[in-house]
């Protein structure tokens, strides 16, 4: 009866030490090595535009009417959007504006348009300093597009459903 403890209690043993052994290497592997001269390194969170940029705007396809929303206006100045039809590509003429925003983060913010939008238009939402400080917007005028760190206007293109 000695023996088949002892029998027992080897086989216990020995079963535990390879679970250990086992256990201890699917961690290995599982952990990257590194030395004192290294470090484990992570790639960073990419930027979005609007946490680079000091000046943003977004916006998006939406449908004809009377009147075009831009989502989301970040400014270091308060401004105006301007609504521009498409020429060939690029922004045209001026078919309405937005009222006077302040700096800061903005949403939502309307602009009436004559003539109204059709299906198939593109315009562009584009953010206009209030140079003068009248609240009132003039362009042409002095109330120019501002532009980004990189010298390109700030605005977003809209596709009309």
């Amino acid at each position: 009866m000695k023996n088949s403890y002892l029998w027992i209690g080897a086989v216990v043993i020995v079963v535990l030490i390879a679970g250990y052994y086992l256990l201890a290497q699917t961690q290995r592997k599982a952990a990257p090595t590194t030395t004192p001269s290294q470090s484990v390194k992570t790639k960073p969170a990419t930027e979005s535009a609007e946490q680079i940029e000091k000046n943003f705007v977004e916006a998006e396809d939406q449908p004809a009417g009377t009147t075009v929303v831009t989502k989301t206006v970040k400014s270091e100045q308060p401004g105006f959007i301007a609504i521009h039809v498409d020429v060939n590509g690029q922004p045209g003429k001026v078919i309405g504006n937005s009222s006077l925003f302040p700096a800061g983060l903005n949403q939502n913010i309307i602009s009436k348009v004559s003539p109204s939008t059709k299906a198939g238009d593109v315009v562009y939402a584009m953010y206009h300093t209030d140079a003068n400080n009248n609240n009132v917007y003039e362009f042409p005028g002095d109330d120019a597009p501002i532009k980004d760190s990189k010298g390109n206007v700030v605005m977003a293109k809209i596709t009309i459903k």
